[in-house]
């Protein structure tokens, strides 16, 4: 009895999982959008809280967030001030730190989440914000063209369009401080956002055509399988059926 009981609860727990499953393939790019939206929301959030006096919840997304970001006041965008973005030589120039030497310009920067007069900075650098929106647009987009059987972007594409101008970008930024007598350069916000949003966009039409693949394949072998959604169930040979939900 134990036994029959045994494998009754297991054929039950596969079944709930294949449903999952099953589930999970149809509705995977409203999920992954959704999450991109939460995500991205929370960091333009964080000024809201500041600008509203929820000082508490905005200085936790600053902090869960710091690890994924380096949050630079000077490469990030600001709401509720006097304008949406500042320069390093803005950001010098109005904290006295003109003469200061980068690690001390960088901690400052870093710590600084901003004030009534100068706005408030969202969670994520300019850089990085629009990598998320470009993932979130091209996912929206993506849900609309997915259906006219729109093909993965070639990875040579990929690379020389959303990969090399953001690596050529930050790449020589990043150098320039490393490097003793090479050129010092600091990017301008046009070619962050411009730069992240190719590269979001890329990621998108690289990667979702083949999830999409695999995600309609999952779904039609399970449909198949267990006569879900109007398909006739096939049983493969020698195969046990399952019980379904009216036994």
């Amino acid at each position: 009895v134990l036994s029959l009981v045994g494998s009754e609860m297991c054929i039950r727990d596969r079944l709930a999982t294949q449903r999952f499953v099953y589930w999970l393939s149809k509705h995977w790019l409203a999920l992954a959008n959704l999450f991109i939206f939460v995500f991205v929301g929370l960091t333009i959030a964080a000024p809201v809280f500041m600008k509203i006096g929820w000082t508490t919840p905005a200085n936790a997304i600053y902090t869960v967030y710091k690890p994924l970001c380096h949050q630079l006041s000077f490469r990030s965008v600001f709401l509720f001030g006097a304008q949406p973005v500042y320069t390093l030589a803005d950001y010098e120039k109005q904290f006295g730190l003109t003469d200061a030497s980068w690690p001390d310009v960088f901690a400052d920067a870093r710590e600084f989440v901003g004030n009534e007069t100068l706005g408030y900075k969202i969670a994520f650098c300019q850089r990085d914000l629009a990598i998320y929106l470009g993932l979130l647009v091209g996912g929206l987009v993506y849900a609309v063209l997915r259906r006219r059987g729109l093909r993965s972007m070639p990875f040579w594409l990929f690379v020389l369009v959303g990969v090399l101008p953001m690596a050529l970008d930050g790449g020589t930024q990043f150098v320039s401080l490393l490097i003793p007598g090479f050129p010092a350069r600091e990017s301008i916000w046009q070619l962050r956002i411009l730069t992240g949003a190719l590269f979001g966009f890329s990621i998108v039409w690289l990667a979702y055509p083949y999830i999409q693949e695999g995600m309609t394949e999952t779904q039609e072998t399970l449909a198949a399988r267990y006569g879900w959604d109007g398909y006739a169930k096939v049983t493969q040979p020698g195969e046990q059926p399952d019980r379904d939900e009216a036994d």
